[in-house]
């Protein structure tokens, strides 16, 4: 009831604003958001959508994760930052918190093109923070719009190319963090080209939690008089170590220690991967537009995961602790765009279809002490293939009222050829059929203030390792998707100088996936269905320009997301989720000017339940970070020195928590305080 009577205090104070305030011209420029299938004024859009401006919030600071970015939006929470083995864990109103790596129940775009793969997993690898120059995120589920995506969507788009520039930049700091970009990029003509090289390494805060990362991204764009088009090219190469999760006792004893057994096993992984993407948007005559999105992958991946074989104390490893898959993943996109008038009224109406495949080639092998590699365990061919047809569409019935509404249907089919010469033959396969909807309505207070509804339906398919099966080979045939159902309710506008938005919400989600792991498979995750969940929350943010140098930035999320009836263990009932804080609370305050920045921010996060029983938690935390920087000119060149300290007043905190971890191994701790600075020059 107070997060409710706080929204209501809220929405009465913003919706009635100064007369003064109301008269004064509006420095803000408008946003325009894509991520819903079409350009929209922000404003007008009847859904809880957030924007970040990266070329601003990330100036000074290391890129190492988008958390230094994405901290600015409620209702998302990050964690893994400091576990690059494991990956950034993004949660969107508590949908994703059980991913075990990557990121799960989130679709992800980068340049109008999916890193989400055709299963639902994510990783970022292939994203330059450098180059993404703006997010937007839907916060809510958006199976209607992009189909396995119950959480949301997060649009990443990179630069334009300029007109000429070549840059370089290097970055240093505490822990062994080195960095070395190199970037250029020109326009002759029509055409226009944006590319970018890096080089980074990590030592990490703990024993055994280094990292080395190389990577390219570079776009080649046509901008003709019928159409436009765009030639992606990625290439990534990593290698982490994973330092495995610590039990309470061994978090007091020493924080910056590695498990035992990652290191007795030298857990970590490794990737390489290259993506191509080529995009076409070509209008038409009558306010018709057609596009065409075409996309392919290649991915080779090892892993060694904390637990394995001992021959010398009889213990075997039949499940088989390293992994390693080669994957081709690729798909097409059309849409099909229709401005005109319905009834008099303006309208857009979108359909499309996305078709995409995924085919792995996947083995495990014994585990062995050191590292080793020993006998194959499992081989099986492992294929999603997904087709999705879409409507969209949104009109103005009258000058004050907005509505939108989409329609989806999604056919996804995951198939297992077993390829292991010993034991019955698990090979099999399974269909996956589901509708999603979803219908808003907004309303104008005033001309630049907003009343919005909507509700919408989402779903959630296991993916490829989320279907793994604890009695052996193949699928696991008792997993389904979880389903989803979403009411919202929120309010939005914009002042002279300030924007904000205040969204009540909440989800009932029937079959949440569960994580939970095995005694003697440490780090290897599996899942099961919990039957229901609720989710309920608040979420608030404020964007305060008061001069053109200052800036002020709120994000607040309070979310009450717990088990209303758990099927496996009854008495889980009403338990909380774990890996999902109750409430977090970012702020930043920066000043930048053409020859300075400078900015101090605040990350507040409650405790963090461990377990599905609630019997363990990772304390709160509240975090101060800050940077500066100074631009001059220097023969011809412009030139950039930058510093920052993370974690200011070196508190002891949980950066990651494993959810129902085996042997109560749940926490993995951030790094104390720390200091890095760079330079940076462009031509």
């Amino acid at each position: 009831m107070g997060a409710v009577r706080i929204a209501l205090a809220v929405t009465l104070i913003l919706a009635a604003p100064p007369l003064a305030a109301q008269a004064e011209a509006l420095l803000l420029e408008p946003i325009v958001i894509t991520a819903r299938r079409s350009a929209a004024d922000w404003l007008d859009t009847p859904a809880a959508i957030g924007t970040v401006e990266l070329e601003r919030s990330q100036q000074g600071t290391l890129n190492l994760a988008v958390d230094e970015a994405l901290h600015r939006l409620p209702g998302i929470y990050i964690q893994n930052r400091y576990n690059f083995a494991q990956g950034e864990r993004l949660s969107v109103r508590g949908f994703g918190a059980r991913s075990s790596f990557g990121i799960r129940g989130l679709r992800v775009l980068l340049d109008g093109l999916p890193l989400t793969m055709p299963d639902g997993q994510t990783q970022l690898d292939a994203v330059d923070l450098d180059l993404v120059e703006r997010a937007e995120l839907i916060r809510g589920p958006a199976s209607a719009l992009y189909g396995n995506a119950a959480g949301g969507v997060l649009l990443l788009s990179t630069r334009e190319p300029p007109q000429r520039e070549l840059g370089l930049s290097l970055t240093g700091g505490e822990f062994g963090h080195q960095a070395l970009r190199l970037e250029a990029g020109g326009r002759r003509g029509r055409l226009a080209v944006l590319a970018a090289a890096e080089r980074s390494s990590f030592d990490g805060s703990r024993r055994h939690s280094g990292f080395e990362e190389a990577g390219f991204y570079g776009k080649l764009v046509y901008d003709g008089d019928a159409y436009n088009s765009t030639f992606i090219l990625s290439l990534s190469d990593s290698r982490a170590d994973d330092p495995g999760a610590l039990t309470q006792a061994e978090l007091a004893g020493n924080r910056r220690q590695a498990a035992p057994n990652s290191l007795l096993f030298d857990a970590g992984e490794s990737s390489t991967e290259i993506r191509l993407g080529w995009l076409l948007q070509r209008p038409l005559d009558s306010g018709r537009e057609l596009q065409l999105r075409l996309f392919g992958g290649y991915r080779e991946f090892a892993n060694r995961l904390p637990f394995g074989a001992q021959p010398a104390l009889g213990i075997n490893d039949d499940s088989g602790g390293q992994v390693v898959f080669d994957r081709l993943h690729g798909g097409l996109g059309l849409q099909y765009n229709l401005d005109g008038l319905l009834l008099g009224q303006p309208g857009r109406l979108s359909i499309g279809a996305d078709i995409e495949a995924q085919r792995d080639d996947r083995r495990r092998h014994e585990n062995l002490p050191g590292g080793g590699r020993g006998s194959r365990m499992l081989a099986q061919l492992e294929q999603v293939e997904s087709l999705g047809l879409y409507m969209s569409g949104s009109w103005q019935p009258a000058s004050r009222w907005t509505t939108a509404a989409a329609a989806r249907i999604d056919s996804i089919r995951l198939a297992v050829d077993d390829r292991f010469p010993r034991g019955a033959d698990q090979s099999g396969s399974r269909r996956l059929n589901e509708l999603s909807v979803l219908a808003g309505i907004g309303y104008a207070l005033a001309p630049q203030h907003r009343l919005y509804a909507n509700i919408g339906t989402g779903f959630e398919a296991p993916t490829t390792s989320e279907l793994a099966n604890p009695a052996g080979r193949g699928f696991n045939p008792d997993l389904e998707p979880q389903q989803a159902r979403s009411l919202e309710l929120g309010l939005k506008g914009q002042l002279a100088r300030l924007r904000y938005e205040a969204t009540l919400f909440a989800a009932r989600v029937r079959d949440e996936l569960v994580r939970f792991e095995l005694p003697g498979q440490t780090g290897r995750a599996y899942y099961r269905n919990a039957d229901r969940s609720q989710r309920r929350g608040l979420e608030l943010s404020v964007d305060w320009q008061p001069s053109p140098a200052w800036h002020l930035s709120a994000a607040y999320t309070h979310l009450r997301a717990v088990f209303d009836r758990y099927s496996e263990n009854p008495a889980f009932s009403g338990n909380r989720l774990p890996g999902i804080p109750r409430q977090h609370l970012f702020l930043e305050l920066a000043y930048d000017t053409s020859r300075h920045y400078a900015a101090v921010d605040l990350l507040a996060v409650a405790r963090i339940h461990a377990d599905d029983a609630n019997s363990a938690a990772a304390p709160g935390h509240a975090l101060i970070n800050a940077r500066a920087g100074l631009r001059r000119p220097l023969d011809g060149l412009q030139a950039e020195v930058f510093a920052g300290v993370r974690n200011l007043f070196d508190r002891d905190y949980i950066s990651n928590v494993r959810p129902n971890a085996a042997f109560e191994r749940y926490y993995e701790p951030g790094p104390g305080r720390y200091f890095y600075a760079g330079v940076a020059l462009r031509y």
